[in-house]
């Protein structure tokens, strides 16, 4: 029907004669065509054609009749609903129950779909599934499904109706887009794969889609698939699924072409993951060979679709030669109609494909020495000159493999360990580009999980083999000298963690990270109790036999640290893909987060907040919450919400009370220019401070500052337990010292300035600058103000923040001071007019903080800061942070503050010290510190 005003009238009046009731249909479609022979012709032939297929389509017949390009049907702007607040743009498109518009949005000002029930389908059972559909993709957000921003309800002739919107996604059809890219079958594969993750990922949250085709898939011009429309998804489990499967009861749900067996046979119960993967493997049949493996030439009714069902289907590899073995394999396996050859999962689907990518190998083909030989010499022949004698060893052995028909299965076997050995490697590797949490990283973890777990169950053939070549060895004792260092390092270890262990079980109720410790440090225990068990060597009469011994003993070892509990990297990455899967609802799109950002705009609209902020744009940041202003500091506060648990605020204070599971704390901090250094010519000029070194702390120089966020508090041994699975600590949790109980609100030390730059990237953080650091040891500028004799003290200017006199700081300052004297040396500085109850480290928020709500920005420990050692003079700072970039000294890191250890001088704001990066020391740790972003950052 080429006349749009014909095609939309025969449209309204079908979807409107739907709505009468069936013995009053004929009457009603005589009534409304009078004049019309052509159109009442046109309407019944339409009907008789719906009523020929009965229910076997949930949509309607007239769908299959709609034009192939939607752009060609003219839809004037009158026929476009008005929803409050979007602004409609366009039809993008219909669907059985749906009509989707291209919207603006007003505020926030965006571009969105925006769908809403189709006229003919306005029926309490059709908006009770519209309302379902809502539900369900409120539950998923992943980088490759369009997800949902609002719902609602707008008011049309009919009466009230729902709506939603959802991303708009700028991108062809998946067939279309891999046809018009040209992309290779590698390409392809890549693409397939992420498009799998994301179905999986539906499935794990109790969602089974019921219509995957390449039309439900969009691509976008950067190449990440995005799958539409969950109309006729089956919720696996609760109230809502049993309720939503009754309406669907009789009806053949989906698209013929890319029907399930278990579809057409009208079976719900049988509806689940594998009907899913069903699709998937005829998604990826057509995208390699251009075409669906199933005749179609009759899929019109349900007898027809289940002829071809029944019909064996072309091997992919006639219509694509380049496909044969593994990939023909896989296409397969998820087109069997036997659901138990199947693969029972698009995770399994997913992991066969990235297998296949890596030259690995794949679960639809049987396992055998030859295959994975094979896979093994053909995934390694680009090795032409290696230096090491292990990678020499392999292409020796894989050369053997391949060639010699009479190699020994041993020397097979070897083969293969030493290739596990390499997969470890590049596993460990790998792993470091997966943080910080992310929902776009997904399909990474998802995939660097699938290849850790296929390692982990190599390990027992392993130490199987291992114990076969001790068996040919001598067990002797080790090493004399060697061998007492070792037992009495791991000997004062072990003592460590059984006090350790006495400290928490102390606790009738441990909670979070200490049960958690508690179970690490008991682990820690049994394992060094074996080892000194164990303590002893083999010597081999073979060179052979000694290398391999050698070689295993790294590759058992290496497996076991991979799957250790909590500080095992396995745990960490599950842990980070939990957290990546939440973090955007978490932080961002959930009502409650949503709502606390929208608070923290508001506040930077007030009087207050434009006084410490000025004119700043806070938009919400992946990974914080919201806690509000500081009652005293008037500063935002933010919870990093991957470091632990989110800290109350007292009800009548304000203030925060903090646990040893609390997360880390931000304190947004205004932009602004910051004077580094000190002088001591000038008692009336800037930064006058007796005690400057020139040579350290000056020449004084300027430094721009946009806004960033600092840790409220040094890191905490609670969270770097949280985001390590281990505690380097020597005053740990549970130990005592000077009269003094250490927990987990202890600073955390020992850390070299690389742990902490892998630590804090790791958790979306960084180590703050010197300017930084520096800006808000002097609270950002100078604030005038007086003391009790009415003096004006100009804070910011002098040594301390809290003013001129090493006495200001009693209170808010842990330095070396009286109470250390009880228990040190007799020959150090100690300030004996000064006594702040500590001997060593105390919790971090034990003292006041400065006027930023900062603590602890002068003494408790030392802290790294990012530049790298150089002077002021010449040195070139970057813009934002303020960086100071120097390249004399690339390994050696300046670190700020004092400590418990050093008096009041050694804590000014100007003074710097150094030390290489590698190196720690157990009054040194770390301040977290992390840029603001904008939405792009995202």
């Amino acid at each position: 029907m080429k006349d749009p005003k014909k095609y939309h009238q025969l449209r309204s009046l079908f979807h409107r004669a739907m709505e009468t009731e069936e013995d009053q249909r004929e009457a009603w479609i005589i009534e409304n065509c009078k004049g019309d022979p052509e159109l009442l012709e046109e309407l019944r032939s339409l009907f008789s054609h719906h009523q020929e297929s009965g229910e076997f389509l949930e949509k309607p017949v007239f769908q299959f009749l709609e034009p192939k390009d939607p752009s060609s049907i003219e839809v004037t702007t009158f026929l476009y609903p008005k929803v409050q607040g979007y602004e409609i743009l366009g039809l993008l498109g219909e669907g059985g129950m749906g009509q989707v518009f291209h919207a603006r949005q007003v505020h926030p000002p965006r571009e969105v779909a925006l769908k809403m029930l189709a006229p003919g389908h306005r029926s309490q059972i059709s908006i009770q599934r519209f309302e379902w559909e809502i539900e369900t993709l409120a539950h998923l957000y992943h980088p490759n499904i369009a997800y949902i921003y609002a719902s609602g309800t707008v008011k049309t002739e009919a009466g009230e109706q729902p709506y939603f919107t959802m991303e708009y996604v700028q991108g062809d059809p998946l067939d279309h887009f891999v046809e018009k890219e040209s992309l290779s079958q590698i390409q392809v594969l890549e693409l397939f794969s992420k498009i799998c993750t994301a179905v999986d990922y539906a499935h794990c949250r109790g969602v089974v889609h019921r219509d995957l085709k390449p039309d439900n898939i969009l691509v976008t011009k950067e190449g990440r698939p995005k799958i539409l429309d969950f109309g006729v998804a089956k919720v696996l489990s609760g109230e809502i699924a049993e309720a939503r499967e009754k309406t669907m009861t009789g009806q053949w749900i989906g698209t013929p072409p890319y029907m399930s067996p278990e579809q057409v046979s009208n079976n719900p119960d049988e509806i689940d993951p594998q009907t899913d993967v069903f699709a998937l493997g005829l998604i990826l049949y057509k995208l390699l060979a251009k075409e669906l493996p199933f005749n179609s030439e009759d899929l019109s009714t349900p007898e027809g679709i289940r002829r071809t069902r029944l019909q064996p289907f072309t091997p992919l590899s006639q219509l694509q030669p380049n496909t044969k073995g593994d990939l023909e394999s896989i296409v397969h396996k998820a087109l069997q109609s036997d659901r138990g050859q199947r693969y029972a999962s698009a995770a399994a689907l997913q992991n066969d494909i990235r297998c296949f990518l890596a030259i690995r190998p794949i679960s639809a083909r049987e396992d055998s020495l030859a295959y994975r030989l094979r896979l093994f010499t053909k995934r390694n022949k680009l090795i032409v000159s290696v230096s090491t004698a292990s990678a020499i060893l392999i292409v020796l052995l894989t050369f053997l493999a391949f060639w010699n028909l009479n190699l020994k299965q041993e020397e097979a076997r070897k083969v293969l360990q030493l290739s596990d050995l390499k997969d470890l490697q590049d596993l460990q590797e790998d792993a470091e580009a997966l943080w910080p949490a992310a929902p776009h990283k997904l399909n990474e973890l998802e995939s660097w999980l699938q290849r850790a777990d296929a390692l982990i169950a190599t390990l027992e053939p392993h130490i199987q083999q291992l114990e076969t070549i001790r068996d040919r060895g001598n067990r002797v004792a080790g090493e004399a000298q060697r061998g007492l260092v070792n037992q009495k390092r791991w000997s004062i270890d072990l003592d460590n963690k059984i006090r350790g262990i006495s400290w928490l079980e102390g606790h009738s109720q441990p909670e979070g990270l200490q049960i958690q410790q508690l179970q690490q440090l008991r682990g820690e225990i049994k394992e060094l109790e074996t080892t000194l068990a164990k303590s002893f060597q083999f010597e081999f009469n073979s060179r052979e036999d000694a290398w391999w011994h050698r070689t295993l003993n790294e590759l058992i070892h290496g497996l076991r640290e991979l799957q250790r509990p909590r500080s095992g990297l396995l745990s960490q990455v599950r842990q980070l893909h939990e957290l990546s899967s939440t973090i955007h609802e978490d932080s961002i799109s959930g009502p409650k987060p949503a709502r606390l950002w929208r608070q923290s705009r508001q506040y930077l609209n007030t009087a207050e907040g434009r006084r410490l902020y000025g004119s700043l744009e806070l938009e919400p940041q992946l990974g914080l919450i919201p806690l509000g202003p500081d009652p005293n500091s008037g500063l935002l506060e933010f919870a990093h919400i991957a470091s632990g648990d989110i800290p109350e605020r007292n009800e009548r204070t304000g203030q925060l009370q903090l646990m040893g599971t609390s997360c880390i704390v931000l304190v947004l901090i205004p932009g602004g220019q910051v004077l580094l250094g000190s002088q001591n010519n000038a008692i009336d000029a800037p930064h006058y401070d007796p005690m400057s070194i020139p040579a350290i702390e000056g020449p004084m120089t300027w430094v721009e500052l946009s806004a960033f966020f600092m840790s409220k508090f040094e890191m905490t041994q609670g969270q770097w337990l949280n985001a390590t699975g281990h505690n380097p600590s020597k005053y740990y949790a549970g130990s005592s010292h000077a009269m003094k109980a250490y927990n987990l609100l202890n600073p955390v030390e020992q850390i070299s300035w690389l742990d902490c730059e892998r630590t804090l990237r790791r958790l979306d953080l960084s180590i703050p600058t010197e300017a930084q650091w520096e800006y808000v040891a002097r609270e950002g500028k100078c604030f005038d103000r007086r003391n009790s004799t009415g003096d004006s003290i100009a804070h910011g200017c002098s040594p301390w923040f809290s003013g001129q006199e090493k006495t200001s700081l009693q209170g808010r300052a842990n330095l070396l001071d009286a109470f250390a004297s009880k228990f040190g040396p007799l020959d150090l500085c100690y300030e004996m007019l000064i006594f702040d109850g500590w001997g060593f480290h105390s919790p971090v928020d034990e003292f006041l903080p400065n006027n930023f709500g900062i603590h602890d920005m002068h003494g408790n420990l030392w802290e790294w800061c990012k530049d790298t050692k150089g002077s002021y003079h010449d040195a070139i700072f970057l813009p934002t942070d303020g960086e100071r970039v120097t390249f004399k000294y690339p390994n050696s890191r300046i670190y700020r503050g004092g400590c418990y250890q050093y008096p009041a001088s050694m804590a000014r704001s100007s003074y710097r010290r150094d030390r290489p990066q590698e190196s720690s020391a157990f009054a040194l740790g770390v301040r977290p510190a992390r840029s603001l972003r904008s939405q792009r950052g995202h």
